[in-house]
């Protein structure tokens, strides 16, 4: 009886560490103050509820009045100390459009960035 459950045990705590580690779930609120491309689509300016985990590779979800607006890549980029302000960082392509590519939320630790 004592071997079986030691071999439980063991099983239990293999399980337990071969699991990918989940990151924390975020819900923060962007402004954006001029139109925008993020993730390839053109948002225009205004407030908007993100949810984004603080994993390397992660999925920022925009939405604005409970309407998901659109998904976006993004890899999480760890600081060693949390964000001051909240801002967004743009990059102005051929087009003339401001691209999103930074976004930084305050007392945070973790940015996002896209490609």
């Amino acid at each position: 009886m004592k071997n079986i459950a030691q071999r439980l045990v063991t099983l239990l705590l293999l399980c337990a560490f071969a699991m990918p580690a989940q990151g924390s779930e975020f819900k923060k609120t962007l402004n954006l103050t001029r139109d925008s491309v993020l993730g390839g689509q053109l948002v225009k300016k205004g407030h908007y509820s993100v949810t984004f985990t603080d994993e390397d590779s992660a999925e920022l979800d925009v939405t604005l009045a409970r309407n998901e607006i659109l998904k976006a890549r993004c890899r999480a980029l760890h600081l060693p100390e949390a964000v001051e302000n909240s801002a967004v960082s743009y990059r102005i392509a051929d087009d003339g459009s401001y691209k999103v590519i930074r976004i930084d939320f305050q007392g945070m630790k973790t940015s996002l960035v896209f490609e």
